[in-house]
Parts: C-alpha cells; structure tokens; sequence
C-alpha cells in the first residue's frame, strides 16, 4: 500500500510518498517505506520507474528499483 505525491511538467513527472510492505526480505528490512520516481504521462497510460527503500532508517537498505506502467480508466 503506498501513497505518493506527483509534480507534473509538461508530460513528465515526479513523485514521492511512503508505502507500507507486508513482507521483510534481504532488500527490505522494514514495513514501512518511501519511494521516490520519475516518468512519463501518455494519457491514460503512464511509465515510470521507482525506487522503494527505508531510507536508512534501520537494517538492510538496498530498495527495490520498480519499472512500473500505469493504465487509467
């Protein structure tokens, strides 16, 4: 579950905002997280790729690095 914040120019955008994770892994080590990501807006579908970390708040710290596409209706 995550919640985020998107700053748009022109077509391309940026976002930040915090997710919560159900699961601790070697990559994640907490529950609770932030990501960070830049993209592109086409209209009703967008890409972008994203970050998900714990921002060195504590334990393991290497994130995820997501390619993600997004489709509006």
């Amino acid at each position: 579950i995550s919640a985020s914040k998107r700053f748009t120019w022109r077509r391309w955008f940026a976002q930040s905002g915090v997710a919560w994770t159900n699961s601790d892994t070697e990559v994640l080590s907490k529950h609770f997280q932030f990501q960070t990501g830049i993209g592109y807006d086409f209209g009703r579908v967008s890409i972008s790729l994203r970050h998900l970390s714990n921002a060195n708040t504590g334990g393991r710290n290497r994130g995820e690095n997501l390619l993600v596409i997004d489709y509006g209706f």
